[in-house]
């Protein structure tokens, strides 16, 4: 677990925030982008796919964790990605974010619900991430205030 948490840190992030710096503001394409997305979608997403257990009881991780999440969003956006590139984001969001706690996730909630109202054709990863996630916490946002284990005030106005 602590090796999957270093190679993380030191290998697949730096990778992952190449991949958003590559590309380009008038949406071309360049070849080292789309190699980098290919190695990105065929080895890095499926190798933290397949360890998703270890999001789970990763709270010493949490700011890693945070990083990626929002790294990963922003790739999630890039307009060069293929669709099965966009579909194993997808992927690796449900399985981040299943393991999560729903109160670790306000930052992003806040960008998904930003990004979601102004639906485009790259809205897809928000629009299925936003609908699991409320599929799986929808008694943490519906609970009274009252019962521990809720939403904040703050959490569910985003809801």
């Amino acid at each position: 677990k602590e090796l999957f948490f270093k190679l993380l840190e030191d290998a697949f992030l730096l990778d992952l925030r190449a991949a958003t710096l590559l590309e380009k503001a008038d949406g071309s394409e360049s070849e080292m982008a789309l190699s980098l997305n290919r190695y990105i979608g065929k080895s890095i997403l499926p190798a933290l796919i397949k360890r998703s257990s270890f999001y789970s009881e990763a709270e010493s991780n949490a700011p890693l964790l945070d990083a990626t999440l929002h790294t990963v969003y922003r790739l999630s956006k890039c307009k060069i990605l293929t669709k099965g590139q966009r579909e194993n984001v997808s992927d690796f969001f449900v399985a981040l974010t299943r393991e999560m706690q729903p109160a670790m996730l306000i930052a992003l909630l806040r960008k998904l619900t930003i990004d979601v109202s102004k639906l485009s054709e790259y809205s897809t990863v928000a629009l299925r991430l936003l609908t699991l996630h409320y599929e799986r916490c929808g008694k943490y946002y519906g609970a009274s205030a009252a019962t521990a284990g809720t939403a904040t005030e703050e959490e569910k106005r985003l809801t």
